[in-house]
């Protein structure tokens, strides 16, 4: 039994024993039990994405039990007023009380970002007393649902209003023309303490190549640490299986950079196939920029777009290819001495689908930060003009895999001759999961795979749908993960949806809220972040100014004031956090 002081302002159908308590201005709350331990399971396509201590989670399908079956079917309930009576266990122990104390009219994604570190290691901020009760963090993020539309029926939400004892107005990130998701934002964490400083003095080769840490954190092959066992000739990869080739067995995963190594730039193009993106061109220049390898490469699988905007691949240059992928495997053991520094851009995508594993890399991509740090990077045509003052990538013919790796080789040279004059300024910013990782606490992300997939270190689940999301993080409460973030999708079919339709999509999150709540652990944390509002009514008009810029489109001043104020608004929401 747990007390509670809850907010019951707006509940109108409550337990009728008792008067209605006193709303407080702060959460106050008090903590019982931890959360049960057991090993995560992720579904992704059915196939195993997370690992805990070395070992590879297999994939089961979420809520095998009938009893929990019926416990997420079932409608969604009024919690129990006698969960909120206060035990006569906790009387007088202020030990065992954890307080939120959130007092400001308005909060920004990085004050939600800095609660959940304070909670999780060892935050700067004290947002809480006591925060060692407090076991675990789960992030809601109702994504689509704006400002405006939640005050119109919030009064009627009486499950939000009954577990979160106040709402604070959240300013999310963004400018003045642009708004940045949530996993944009709230995921990745500023390191001040960069892992690695690109912008000393001291040029040699070797203080550029990549740490351990950051391969691991960039999904380079082989450095997660779900790869684990005896490193051969052969890996097999254990999320999907494939086997990948490493050009020297264990010592592919040394990082260190021997005296004199060797510079290869490296390069693909890919075409798109029944089983996804995979490799159609391989190039290899060494540091003369002289051409190692130059070949086409015939995909396992057939070609359902040649993609030629961008590869610069044909039917006609791949009618007559016969060469496999295991072909080009023999021919990098064969050009490529084991010692060697691979550079590219971005180069985790070429060496996942070349099946490649190799622990010495210069990536452009990192050395040459973006301003706002990650998620975000520089592409390399932009780098290329800017610091080589060369234009690529501009071919009606599609790129040139020799153009781009020659543009990666050139920029790796000027870093090194003069990187301390560059000026780069770009944040240095880590996966709030991997900064997890280092305070040996684990994390799960429920998201799409284009959110996913950039957080290495994390436990995932592919978002399917609303449903299948909550039903999931129900299923993750009982596992060891002491950070949740739950991306939950609200697109509306129009750009003014009807009230009643309105109604029915926020009383579905006000469902989704109370069931999680409902299976949270004494000792856990529910913060719900409503918000940005739902962008898609707003690409005619970004795609109208982008053309205006161009040259290609009127644009007024009305219609300029019109769209910021509209981003403006885009950009408010609401915060809501409760201690169970």
């Amino acid at each position: 039994m747990v007390a509670a002081k809850v907010h019951r302002a707006k509940v109108k159908k409550l337990a009728t024993k008792g008067k209605k308590k006193k709303v407080s201005t702060s959460l106050n709350f008090y903590l019982g039990s931890t959360p049960t331990d057991s090993f995560s399971k992720d579904l992704v396509g059915g196939t195993p994405v997370g690992n805990n201590n070395n070992k590879v989670i297999l994939i089961e399908r979420i809520l095998q039990s009938s009893k929990e079956k019926e416990m997420i079917n079932e409608e969604p309930e009024w919690i129990d007023a006698d969960c909120c009576r206060k035990s006569s266990q906790f009387k007088g122990k202020k030990d065992n009380k954890a307080t939120i104390q959130l007092k400001p009219k308005s909060l920004n994604i990085e004050s939600v970002q800095q609660l959940v570190l304070h909670v999780l290691t060892d935050g700067p901020l004290n947002f809480l007393t006591n925060k060692f009760l407090i076991k675990k963090v789960v992030v809601l993020n109702a994504d689509g649902i704006s400002f405006s539309e939640l005050n119109e029926i919030e009064p009627s939400l009486n499950n939000l209003n009954y577990i979160f004892e106040q709402k604070i107005s959240l300013q999310f990130a963004g400018s003045k023309y642009s708004v940045q998701s949530v996993p944009a934002s709230l995921l990745y964490v500023e390191n001040k303490d960069s892992l690695k400083n690109y912008n000393n003095n001291n040029n040699q080769l070797s203080k550029l190549l990549l740490t351990r840490e950051i391969l691991s954190e960039e999904n380079f092959p082989a450095f997660h640490p779900g790869w684990c066992g005896e490193f051969n000739d052969v890996l097999l990869n254990p999320v999907t299986s494939e086997t990948f080739i490493s050009l020297s067995g264990s010592q592919d995963l040394d990082t260190q950079c021997e005296e004199n190594a060797p510079l290869f730039s490296l390069d693909c193009e890919m075409c798109l196939t029944t089983a996804g993106r995979e490799v159609s061109r391989v190039t290899i220049i060494d540091q003369e920029a002289s051409i190692v390898l130059d070949e086409l490469v015939r995909p396992a699988n057939p070609i359902v777009d040649y993609l030629t905007k961008f590869s610069g691949i044909t039917f006609e240059m791949m009618e007559t290819c016969s060469t496999k992928l295991t072909d080009i495997h023999t021919l990098l053991k064969e050009k490529i001495p084991p010692h060697a520094i691979l550079v590219g851009h971005s180069l985790y995508h070429d060496l996942t689908c070349l099946k490649l594993v190799h622990g010495r890399i210069i990536d452009t991509s990192i050395i040459y930060p973006h301003p706002l740090g990650k998620p975000f990077t520089q592409s390399l045509k932009f780098l290329a003009h800017k610091y080589l003052d060369r234009v690529i990538q501009e071919s009606e013919l599609g790129h040139c895999s020799y153009e781009d790796s020659r543009a990666c080789l050139d920029l790796v040279a000027l870093k090194l001759q003069k990187g301390h004059e560059l000026e780069i300024s770009g944040k240095m910013k880590e996966s709030i999961y991997t900064t997890l990782y280092r305070h040996s606490k684990r994390g799960l992300v429920i998201a799409k795979e284009n959110v996913i997939l950039r957080h290495a270190l994390a436990n995932k689940v592919l978002w399917k749908s609303n449903k299948q999301a909550i039903k999931a993080t129900i299923k993750a409460l009982k596992h060891k993960e002491e950070f949740i973030y739950t991306h939950l999708y609200y697109t509306k079919n129009s750009a003014s949806p009807s009230k009643m339709n309105l109604r029915g999509t926020l009383q579905q999150l006000d469902s989704c809220v109370a069931n999680v709540y409902r299976n949270l652990a004494e000792g856990g944390l529910l913060i719900l972040l409503v918000g940005p509002a739902d962008l898609a009514p707003l690409e005619e008009d970004r795609k109208k100014r982008s053309m205006h810029r161009k040259g290609l489109s009127s644009w007024s001043a009305g219609e300029e004031s019109n769209f910021v104020e509209k981003i403006s608004s885009a950009r408010k929401g609401y915060f809501f956090a409760a201690v169970k």
